[in-house]
């Protein structure tokens, strides 16, 4: 996790993105960016990114810039090194660099300073980092913990019908030599298509995505499965057939504390499962046992992609929308037009496994009338018409765009309004009844 610490009349106050001048006024827009770190012990280190952000108007120019860091509470057990502008003495690390220019709305990184264990530290030290850049100063948290090594299995895959329930249960294997004394499960849906159920009371759950605290202990050299398969959801509206691809994540207890708290924070009303708890399962079971801070350093080994088939025939069924006006000649009048999805699947312009098709229609105008004004957002004028193009539509939603016509002659004229969803090569869009794509505007004018 990172903090940043911005410029309030002169006090700075700490998320992932320092100044001193010899003669720099400080500017108003100005902060400190840092990253919290767990950095393991034996290993090299751990690297906490600084960097300056000028959020004002105006760049910032600094003649030189010198940054110190402290170890503080951490001293005997951890030490700080940085790039070749940096030196160390004692707990405190310094840093010169020369001049340098924030932009306006921008960033400029600074050093990375390398958090590493020494003999004194303990697994479940931590401390916090303190920095100061001028008058800047913040803080970025530290964990020591045990180097342990999780893999997750890379791919896994399931299938069902739109309405049914799938499961997965991506396994995981301890490729360290010390026992992981529990982990995290994490999963996001990654499509609207499909949801988790809400089964498990060690998880909790919010739209999209759960996490899952587990105790179990997984033993070195062994591959441990979920005791059963994760529910996945596949929404009746989900378009079949299709593929959506889904993610899950294994992490240690200690790995997982900052991922838990932004979960949290973006996710205010989460919810835990209803059902009993999941476990890690490997034959033999084994046992529970009491253990500190734990992390793992690779952690792009701990992901699995969940890959969802959905199987059998689910379209949408894209109906244009057309529209009728009257009025005196020289009056202006609205007409919506667009389409609607009959269902009773969604159109989903997020899919991965095909071309985006984006719901669209032509319209053209009645020859008796003038567009005095149209939705620039949703369209564009094209050979003589208009193309309007529109996002997701769930099953029975309707989109439409707004155009102002001024009737010009009297009499009824017609104009049409044609879907013509399409990829970027022109392939149609998936739609089970094509017989609707057309509809009429009339406008009728009277004398």
């Amino acid at each position: 996790m990172s903090k940043r610490i911005g410029i309030t009349a002169l006090v700075f106050t700490s998320l992932l993105l320092a100044p001193t001048a010899a003669h720099a006024a400080v500017a108003d827009g100005l902060s400190l960016e840092l990253y919290d770190v767990t950095a393991g012990i034996g290993t090299a280190g751990k690297n906490s990114t600084v960097v300056l952000v000028n959020t004002g108007d105006e760049p910032v120019t600094f003649p030189s810039l010198t940054l110190t860091a402290d170890v503080g509470d951490l001293r005997g057990k951890a030490v700080l090194s940085g790039g070749p502008r940096c030196g160390a003495e004692g707990p405190t690390l310094t840093c010169d660099f020369p001049a340098l220019t924030v932009r306006a709305h921008g960033y400029e990184p600074l050093d990375n300073l390398i958090v590493r264990p020494i003999e004194g530290a303990r697994a479940g030290d931590t401390g916090a980092v303190t920095v100061t850049v001028g008058e800047l100063t913040g803080t970025f948290d530290v964990a020591l913990a045990d180097l342990v090594g999780l893999a997750a299995e890379p791919e896994v895959g399931t299938s069902g019908a739109p309405g049914s329930t799938a499961t997965f249960a991506p396994g995981v294997t301890n490729t360290g030599d010390k026992p992981v004394q529990g982990v995290v499960f994490n999963a996001g849906a990654g499509s609207l298509n499909v949801e988790f159920e809400h089964r498990f009371s060690n998880c909790l759950y919010a739209p999209g995505e759960f996490y899952c605290t587990i105790d179990d202990v997984l033993e070195p050299g062994k591959t441990y499965v979920p005791s059963e398969g994760v529910p996945l959801k596949i929404l009746p509206s989900a378009p079949a057939p299709m593929r959506t691809t889904s993610g899950s994540q294994y992490q240690t207890a200690t790995d997982a504390v900052k991922w838990v708290e932004e979960f949290k924070v973006r996710n205010p009303e989460y919810i835990a499962g209803t059902g009993g708890p999941l476990r890690l399962v490997e034959k033999p079971a084994t046992a529970r046992l009491a253990g500190g801070a734990q992390t793992d350093p690779e952690w792009s080994d701990d992901y699995t992609t969940v890959n969802v088939d959905v199987t059998g025939e689910n379209l949408p069924d894209e109906a244009a929308v057309g529209a009728s006006a009257r009025g005196r000649v020289g009056k202006v009048v609205d007409v919506r037009v667009g389409l609607r999805n009959r269902g009773p699947a969604r159109i989903d312009t997020a899919r991965m496994d095909v071309l985006v098709s984006y719901p669209s229609v032509e319209v053209a105008i009645p020859s008796g009338a003038t567009v005095v004004s149209y939705d620039d957002q949703l369209c564009r004028p094209s050979n003589g018409a208009y193309h309007c193009q529109f996002g997701d539509l769930e099953a029975g939603q309707k989109s439409t765009a707004l155009f102002q016509l001024s009737i010009d002659t009297a009499g009824t004229s017609t104009g049409s309004v044609t879907v013509t969803t399409a990829d970027y090569w022109g392939v149609p869009g998936p739609d089970r009844n094509r017989d609707n794509n057309t509809a009429t505007i009339t406008v009728t004018g009277r004398p």
